[in-house]
């Protein structure tokens, strides 16, 4: 059984999506795994912590310093996504939405809250 998201969205791309959520290239293939890699250890982590020190935690246990540094930490990941759409492709890989797609989105979900409107690109 698996439990973890990441691993029950490639399972399920892989199994069901062959050509379009999992490419059947091997060079896209490594190209969705560097952005799914990249969403969850460079993306989510300062992500979750801008949310925490904001919004979940009681307010008393809130450090706006910890949700500062995270969002700084986190715009600069968001600069790399903002580049990477600089030629209008529409999704990660280009025209097809793939599970990477599918990562980054649940990564980024508050967007407009963490700074969107200085990513036009990653808004869209």
């Amino acid at each position: 059984m698996l439990v973890e998201s990441l691993a029950i969205t490639l399972y399920l791309a892989r199994t069901y999506g062959p050509g379009r959520r999992w490419p059947d290239d091997t060079a896209d293939q490594g190209r969705v795994l560097q952005w799914r890699l990249r969403a969850a250890t460079g993306a989510e982590p300062p992500a979750r912590q801008w949310f925490y020190h904001t919004a979940f935690l009681p307010p008393a246990e809130r450090q706006p310093g910890l949700a500062a540094a995270a969002l700084q930490a986190l715009g600069r990941r968001l600069a790399v996504l903002e580049r990477h759409f600089a030629d209008g492709r529409p999704h990660l890989l280009g025209d097809d939405f793939t599970v990477a797609n599918l990562n980054l989105t649940a990564v980024l979900q508050r967007l407009k809250d963490l700074g969107g409107e200085d990513h036009p690109r990653l808004s869209a």
